[in-house]
């Protein structure tokens, strides 16, 4: 899971401050776990959320959803808040 972590880690390196927060949650009644991130930079919170039977797969997916998010738009200078 942490090998996974290396592309955010690079993707905000450059900023002053980064605090990642993941949280894992099963959910018994409908037999899956939600794994919640939130990645806080100076004047923005990014929130990514996904669902699965198995932890790692939402686990990749909502990585994979911030990371998404963190690329610079088209004239590589600011990041995509949306």
């Amino acid at each position: 899971m942490e090998k996974n972590l290396q592309t955010i880690h690079e993707m905000v390196d450059d900023f002053p401050v980064s605090t990642l927060y993941i949280s894992v949650h099963r959910h018994v009644k409908y037999g899956d776990y939600h794994v919640k991130t939130s990645l806080v930079l100076p004047g923005k919170t990014l929130l990514t959320g996904d669902r699965d039977v198995l932890i790692h797969p939402a686990y990749e997916r909502c990585i994979h959803k911030l990371a998404k998010k963190l690329q610079p738009t088209n004239n590589g200078c600011e990041v995509t808040w949306t």
